[in-house]
């Protein structure tokens, strides 16, 4: 169906998103920071990013940024605690293309991948 990477400094958090993306027919790839999100980036080019916003060393916009740098076709969903509008805004005008916030509702979710795999069809 195509390929994803996760982006969590919590690895307990990539394990229940790999295993429903997984679930659902996605090739899933993850990474525990932003420099190794930005490797497999450059590695392979996924049809979507969930990267979380908050991590040690590396900020998600700031990896964001990379990300846009590196493919600006692909689709990143910010994955976030933190339920700041100014910030979410913020990651709008870095190209993120959605912001959900955690626990993840995997519903919602599930309507975020058909529609990110629709735009990325046409």
């Amino acid at each position: 169906m195509g390929v994803i990477l996760v982006v969590d400094d919590e690895i307990e958090a990539c394990k229940v998103l790999d295993e429903f993306l997984s679930s659902e027919g996605y090739e899933v790839h993850t990474a525990y920071d932003g420099p190794s999100a930005i490797g497999k980036i450059k590695e392979f080019r996924p049809h979507l990013v969930l990267l979380d916003m908050i991590m040690p060393g590396m900020h998600g916009a700031e990896v964001l940024k990379e990300i846009k740098n590196i493919d600006p076709m692909v689709k990143v969903v910010m994955v976030t605690v933190v339920t700041d509008e100014e910030q979410a805004c913020e990651t709008f005008e870095f190209g993120a293309y959605d912001y959900i916030t955690k626990p993840v509702d995997l519903s919602h979710l599930e309507t975020i991948l058909l529609a990110t795999m629709v735009d990325s069809s046409s």
